[in-house]
């Protein structure tokens, strides 16, 4: 019995609880038991944190195009739901960079002939061309 290896008032130190559990139950036992005790904790640990996945959701998101021609946005206005995307594309000669003014804040950086931006939306937005001030567009959330 464990009983019989271990005085009684006095205290033991981690490391001599270790040694008199080593003589009382065996090694091999002792370690098989860590063994499935670590393993039982990592997949507890792992089990229990918080997943940094997305949710999964039914509804996947729609892409709403506009195109940036002759300086101007069409469409200049645009109703999207909440997690739509909206990609901007260049049809000008001439480049533009986008700025999120009211919103949603963001930049694209200058978009060249062909290029385009996309950008997620879960609230309505403000936009505008800060090199042509004249282009400005909304986003409009429901």
């Amino acid at each position: 019995m464990l009983m019989n290896h271990i005085p009684k008032a006095r205290l033991y130190s981690p490391s001599s609880l270790l040694r008199l559990s080593l003589a009382a139950v065996g090694t091999n036992k002792l370690k098989k038991f860590l063994k499935y005790f670590s393993l039982t904790l990592i997949s507890l640990f792992i089990s229990c944190s918080p997943s940094k996945t997305a949710k999964p959701t039914n509804n996947t998101p729609k892409v709403h195009i506009v195109e940036m021609l002759a300086s101007q946005f069409e469409p200049s206005d645009v109703t999207v739901d909440s997690g739509d995307v909206v990609n901007w594309i260049n049809r000008d000669s001439t480049p533009h960079q986008l700025v999120g003014i009211y919103g949603n804040k963001f930049q694209s950086g200058i978009l060249g002939y062909g290029k385009s931006f996309s950008r997620f939306f879960e609230k309505s937005t403000t936009y505008v061309c800060i090199i042509h001030p004249e282009m400005i567009g909304v986003v409009k959330v429901r």
